[in-house]
């Protein structure tokens, strides 16, 4: 349950463009190691958290949900570490390195592949995995994105809100705010 709306989650703040420029920050490095798994903007939290208070809402004990949260951080600096790590057989049932890195990669083909924290099963069932024949058995030549991020800490940690101010005025119009967000969403 946990995985499965941390896949969600995860997918949206690719494919939704306000939740995307918070969650670029952790896309920008164009070398992935571990402390690339650190690399984040402080509210690109709201990518695990819905997972974490899914679980407390459904019933489960704090600290089940804090232990599943504790292991998706875990995991996410092993995925994002450079070893070459591949489960061969396991590939569609164990999330690796080399699953993490796809999704890391800014090369076209893999771009939009690989949401699952910890189980691909979630990229297999709605068509977003992606792994390359192990006959290639090659790495990303490319990380990153594609837009241009600022280099310094302020400048990624106001990145986000650069041009939220001409929307400011879709709240003082709350029917064009919904349907701004009805237009927005269908078009995902």
């Amino acid at each position: 349950l946990s995985d499965a709306v941390s896949y969600w989650t995860h997918r949206f703040a690719h494919e939704v463009p306000c939740m995307w420029r918070v969650h670029a920050v952790h896309h920008s490095p164009e070398h992935m190691d571990w402390i690339s798994g650190f690399r984040n903007h402080p509210f690109d939290g709201g990518v695990i958290a819905p997972a974490f208070f899914g679980l407390l809402g459904a019933g489960f004990d704090a600290e089940l949900a804090g232990a599943f949260a504790a292991l998706q951080i875990i995991l996410g600096l092993f995925f994002h570490a450079n070893v070459r790590v591949r489960w061969r057989w396991l590939d569609r049932i164990v999330a690796n390195p080399e699953f993490h890195h796809w999704h890391h990669s800014s090369e076209p083909d893999a771009v939009g592949h690989n949401y699952g924290a910890a189980l691909p099963w979630w990229d297999l069932i709605f068509g977003t995995f992606f792994m390359p024949n192990r006959a290639a058995d090659r790495r990303p030549a490319r990380y990153g994105v594609s837009e241009p991020l600022p280099p310094n800490l302020l400048g990624q940690l106001t990145y986000p809100c650069r041009g939220v101010r001409r929307h400011l005025w879709l709240w003082r119009h709350p029917f064009l705010f919904v349907k701004t967000v009805v237009v927005a969403t269908h078009n995902l």
